[in-house]
């Protein structure tokens, strides 16, 4: 995974740093309102909007979909990765924090 995903624990914690500075501050208050009722306490991971279909293929070899450990997967070349990312984002919720936008949802 290359693409800068964050948790709502280490945000959490940059809440509780003196050494965080204001501006950051306010930004985390606002994302953890908004987003709070999806399990803030538990975790929510933030996926940046620009990586999500790579995110998505990670989650399918993650999943055991596909079988990372061959060097060529016929299979992998006739999946169509901007469907399957379509079909994730079903389960997945918008938010756009410090200008970004980012998928998530609840650990």
């Amino acid at each position: 995974m290359s693409y800068q995903s964050f948790d709502s624990r280490d945000l959490e914690e940059e809440l509780n740093n003196k050494e965080t500075d204001k501006e950051r501050i306010e930004a985390i208050k606002e994302l953890k309102e908004e987003t709070e009722n999806y399990g803030w306490d538990h975790g929510i991971y933030f996926i940046p909007k620009e990586n999500w279909e790579e995110y998505c293929q990670d989650f399918a070899y993650d999943c055991g979909y596909l079988d990372r450990h061959n060097e060529f997967s016929p299979l992998e070349s006739c999946i169509d990765w901007k469907k399957w990312s379509d079909l994730m984002a079903m389960d997945y919720s918008t938010v756009t924090f410090e200008g970004n936008d980012y998928y998530y949802r609840e650990v």
